[in-house]
Protein backbone atom coordinates (compact mmCIF):
# COMPACT_ATOMS: atom_id res chain seq x y z
CA UNK A 1 0.00 0.00 0.00
CA UNK A 2 1.21 3.48 -0.78
CA UNK A 3 -0.19 6.94 -0.08
CA UNK A 4 0.23 9.25 -3.10
CA UNK A 5 -0.03 13.04 -3.25
CA UNK A 6 1.93 16.28 -3.35
CA UNK A 7 0.85 18.45 -0.44
CA UNK A 8 -2.06 16.24 0.58
CA UNK A 9 -3.37 12.74 -0.03
CA UNK A 10 -4.74 12.30 -3.54
CA UNK A 11 -4.63 8.56 -4.19
CA UNK A 12 -3.86 5.25 -2.54
CA UNK A 13 -2.05 2.41 -4.32
CA UNK A 14 -3.25 -1.02 -3.24
CA UNK A 15 -2.54 -4.55 -4.43
CA UNK A 16 -3.25 -8.14 -3.54
CA UNK A 17 -0.72 -9.79 -1.26
CA UNK A 18 0.63 -13.32 -1.21
CA UNK A 19 0.89 -15.70 1.75
CA UNK A 20 4.04 -13.83 2.89
CA UNK A 21 2.21 -10.46 2.80
CA UNK A 22 4.23 -9.34 -0.25
CA UNK A 23 2.51 -7.44 -3.08
CA UNK A 24 1.47 -9.61 -6.02
CA UNK A 25 2.86 -8.03 -9.23
CA UNK A 26 0.19 -7.03 -11.72
CA UNK A 27 -2.57 -6.60 -9.11
CA UNK A 28 -1.86 -2.94 -8.34
CA UNK A 29 -4.82 -0.57 -8.34
CA UNK A 30 -4.94 3.19 -7.70
CA UNK A 31 -7.94 4.61 -5.83
CA UNK A 32 -8.67 8.32 -5.52
CA UNK A 33 -8.80 9.23 -1.83
CA UNK A 34 -8.68 12.23 0.43
CA UNK A 35 -8.31 10.26 3.66
CA UNK A 36 -6.49 7.09 4.71
CA UNK A 37 -6.89 5.79 8.24
CA UNK A 38 -4.74 3.17 9.92
CA UNK A 39 -5.16 2.01 13.48
CA UNK A 40 -2.69 0.05 15.57
CA UNK A 41 -2.74 -0.97 19.19
CA UNK A 42 -5.32 -2.54 21.43
CA UNK A 43 -7.70 0.35 21.96
CA UNK A 44 -10.40 1.31 19.46
CA UNK A 45 -9.56 4.81 18.21
CA UNK A 46 -13.03 6.22 17.71
CA UNK A 47 -12.24 9.89 17.13
CA UNK A 48 -13.07 9.96 13.40
CA UNK A 49 -16.15 7.81 13.88
CA UNK A 50 -17.34 10.15 16.63
CA UNK A 51 -16.69 13.20 14.45
CA UNK A 52 -18.71 11.51 11.68
CA UNK A 53 -21.55 11.16 14.22
CA UNK A 54 -21.54 7.35 14.13
CA UNK A 55 -23.55 5.72 16.89
CA UNK A 56 -21.22 4.47 19.62
CA UNK A 57 -21.50 1.63 22.11
CA UNK A 58 -19.38 0.47 25.03
CA UNK A 59 -18.32 -3.18 24.85
CA UNK A 60 -15.75 -4.19 27.46
CA UNK A 61 -15.29 -7.57 25.74
CA UNK A 62 -14.22 -5.82 22.50
CA UNK A 63 -11.97 -3.21 24.07
CA UNK A 64 -14.19 -0.28 25.03
CA UNK A 65 -16.21 2.29 23.16
CA UNK A 66 -16.63 1.56 19.45
CA UNK A 67 -18.96 2.40 16.56
CA UNK A 68 -22.16 0.43 16.16
CA UNK A 69 -22.03 -1.49 12.90
CA UNK A 70 -24.01 -4.04 10.96
CA UNK A 71 -22.97 -7.44 9.64
CA UNK A 72 -21.38 -5.80 6.57
CA UNK A 73 -19.28 -3.52 8.82
CA UNK A 74 -21.32 -0.41 7.85
CA UNK A 75 -21.72 2.00 10.75
CA UNK A 76 -24.84 3.97 11.57
CA UNK A 77 -23.56 6.53 9.05
CA UNK A 78 -24.39 5.17 5.59
CA UNK A 79 -20.97 5.78 3.96
CA UNK A 80 -18.78 4.92 6.97
CA UNK A 81 -17.46 1.37 7.33
CA UNK A 82 -15.37 0.07 10.21
CA UNK A 83 -13.00 -2.87 10.64
CA UNK A 84 -10.13 -4.08 12.79
CA UNK A 85 -9.64 -2.57 16.23
CA UNK A 86 -12.14 0.20 15.46
CA UNK A 87 -14.81 -2.50 15.18
CA UNK A 88 -13.58 -4.26 18.34
CA UNK A 89 -10.20 -5.55 19.48
CA UNK A 90 -9.76 -9.18 18.43
CA UNK A 91 -7.20 -11.27 16.54
CA UNK A 92 -5.15 -9.83 13.66
CA UNK A 93 -6.73 -12.37 11.29
CA UNK A 94 -10.16 -11.12 12.38
CA UNK A 95 -9.15 -7.58 11.43
CA UNK A 96 -8.09 -8.80 7.97
CA UNK A 97 -11.39 -10.59 7.37
CA UNK A 98 -13.44 -7.66 8.68
CA UNK A 99 -11.44 -5.34 6.43
CA UNK A 100 -12.15 -7.55 3.44
CA UNK A 101 -15.85 -7.71 4.32
CA UNK A 102 -16.04 -3.92 4.74
CA UNK A 103 -14.21 -3.37 1.45
CA UNK A 104 -16.46 -5.76 -0.45
CA UNK A 105 -19.59 -4.16 1.02
CA UNK A 106 -18.32 -0.66 0.21
CA UNK A 107 -17.47 -1.68 -3.37
CA UNK A 108 -20.97 -3.07 -3.78
CA UNK A 109 -22.53 0.09 -2.32
CA UNK A 110 -20.49 2.23 -4.72
CA UNK A 111 -21.72 0.20 -7.68
CA UNK A 112 -18.26 -1.21 -8.38
CA UNK A 113 -19.77 -4.68 -8.51
CA UNK A 114 -23.18 -5.94 -9.50
CA UNK A 115 -25.65 -6.22 -6.64
CA UNK A 116 -25.00 -9.53 -4.96
CA UNK A 117 -22.04 -10.41 -7.22
CA UNK A 118 -19.72 -10.36 -4.22
CA UNK A 119 -22.06 -12.37 -2.03
CA UNK A 120 -19.90 -15.52 -2.13
CA UNK A 121 -16.75 -13.61 -1.14
CA UNK A 122 -18.65 -11.84 1.64
CA UNK A 123 -20.13 -15.16 2.84
CA UNK A 124 -16.62 -16.68 2.91
CA UNK A 125 -15.35 -13.78 5.04
CA UNK A 126 -18.29 -14.17 7.44
CA UNK A 127 -17.62 -17.92 7.65
CA UNK A 128 -13.95 -17.29 8.54
CA UNK A 129 -14.98 -14.70 11.15
CA UNK A 130 -17.43 -17.13 12.72
CA UNK A 131 -14.72 -19.78 12.81
CA UNK A 132 -12.29 -17.38 14.49
CA UNK A 133 -14.87 -16.63 17.18
CA UNK A 134 -15.18 -20.22 18.42
CA UNK A 135 -14.07 -21.74 21.70
CA UNK A 136 -14.16 -20.39 25.25
CA UNK A 137 -12.54 -17.03 24.41
CA UNK A 138 -14.02 -16.52 20.96
CA UNK A 139 -17.61 -17.17 22.02
CA UNK A 140 -17.62 -14.05 24.23
CA UNK A 141 -16.44 -11.97 21.27
CA UNK A 142 -19.06 -13.57 18.99
CA UNK A 143 -21.85 -12.69 21.45
CA UNK A 144 -20.47 -9.15 21.81
CA UNK A 145 -20.44 -8.72 18.00
CA UNK A 146 -24.01 -10.04 17.75
CA UNK A 147 -25.05 -7.51 20.42
CA UNK A 148 -23.47 -4.62 18.49
CA UNK A 149 -25.08 -5.72 15.22
CA UNK A 150 -28.52 -6.01 16.84
CA UNK A 151 -28.17 -2.53 18.36
CA UNK A 152 -27.14 -1.09 14.98
CA UNK A 153 -30.03 -2.73 13.15
CA UNK A 154 -32.52 -2.24 15.97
Amino acid sequence: MEAIGKSELEEVLISKIDENFCPVPGTEQVIKADMLCLAVGLTPRIELAALADCGLYYSPVLGGCLPLHGPDMRSTQHDFYVAGDLAGVEEASTALDEGQLAGLAAAEALGKAGKGSLSREKADAVKRLTSLRQGPFGEKRQRAKEDIISRCNG
